[in-house]
């Protein structure tokens, strides 16, 4: 999904969590924009590692040549790996709590038009911090 359909659908969601958990309005920013802008830093990340370049026209253009296609790559934000140590952690933070649901919210959609376009599943091992370690 683009950025703006991340924002507008994690805002959409924080305000009816804000009145069932009683969260004030800076929590409903920071779920909307951890959710909405936060999780494709590691787009980023993984650009400038399998690219190697910070050049900003180059990283752009590296990043709608991969839209255009939906290939995935080893979003580490993304990874099952980190989702399940954000759950494990929210138990005892309500801040990773938070962070987590927002995650959580962003990969749906995600994984929803990574699945129309691809007809399948199998593309989400390129998620995975196990799956790229030992491939």
């Amino acid at each position: 999904m683009n950025t703006p359909t991340h924002i507008i659908a994690n805002t959409s969601i924080s305000i009816p969590l804000k009145y069932a958990f009683g969260w004030d309005w800076s929590t409903v920013i920071l779920f909307a924009i951890a959710g909405g802008i936060l999780i494709d830093v590691d787009h980023l990340f993984f650009f400038i590692l399998k690219h190697k370049t910070v050049n900003p026209k180059r990283l752009i253009l590296i990043g709608k040549k991969m839209r255009s296609k939906m290939q995935p790559g080893l979003y580490v934000f993304h990874s099952p790996e980190f989702n399940v140590a954000l759950f494990l952690i929210s138990f005892f933070s309500p801040l990773v709590l938070i962070i987590f649901l927002s995650n959580l919210t962003h990969i749906i959609l995600d994984v929803i038009e990574h699945y129309k376009y691809h007809k399948n599943f199998l593309w989400i091992r390129s998620w995975s911090i196990i799956y790229s370690l030992t491939h």
